[in-house]
């Protein structure tokens, strides 16, 4: 939904002012006051890459897919050998 802010405009400066209380936001609603003429709500979008983060921590990050090659884009070659053999 993103984040919202509420604003009034004052008149006697011709600044807008961010208002966080909300018994002063509720009162600018209902009575305004002298000295503002208007209020504006504005919106900032979500955060994506705050939901990722959210949603890693809840549900566990995705595998990720390596894709292994071997020497100059070959084939990968496995090599066992038995306990106390080298080489």
């Amino acid at each position: 939904m993103g984040e919202s802010h509420f604003f009034l405009h004052d008149k006697t400066t011709n600044r807008f002012e961010r208002i966080t209380d909300p018994a002063v936001i509720e009162k600018a609603r209902r009575v305004g006051k002298e000295h503002v003429d208007y209020v504006q709500i504005w919106t900032k979008d979500p955060c994506a890459q705050a939901f990722t983060g959210l949603m890693n921590f809840a549900l566990g990050k995705p595998a990720q897919q390596v894709q292994l090659n071997g020497t100059e884009g070959g084939p990968v070659v496995f090599k066992w050998q038995e306990a106390g053999q080298s080489g």
